[in-house]
């Protein structure tokens, strides 16, 4: 929230899910970049990238500075949404 304040305009959104603390660990440390990023897996993961894509849509965002790690999202296109740049959350810029 902080990159969003900084840059004065943005979107947060926050989908939930239920997951056990250590999915929850492991999506932490994925975003940190500690750990191997993974696509998302099966159904589950997509269902959250098209329901995030359609808020985006519907909010009129088009291109996006993204808050994560580097991963490469197939169906974005669709949407009329273009990934211009990852932001790596907890950056030097965000201290």
């Amino acid at each position: 929230m902080t990159a969003i304040a900084e840059a004065n305009s943005g979107v947060l959104v926050l989908l939930s899910k239920p997951e056990s603390p250590e999915d929850l660990m492991h999506d932490i440390d994925r975003l940190l970049g500690d750990t191997e990023v993974d696509q998302p897996s099966g159904a589950e993961g997509y269902n959250e990238i098209g329901l995030g894509a359609q808020i985006l849509r519907d909010l009129g965002v088009g291109q996006i500075k993204l808050l994560a790690s580097p991963t490469k999202y197939n169906a974005l296109a669709g949407f009329g949404l273009e990934v211009v740049e990852f932001i790596s959350p907890g950056g030097p810029e965000h201290n």
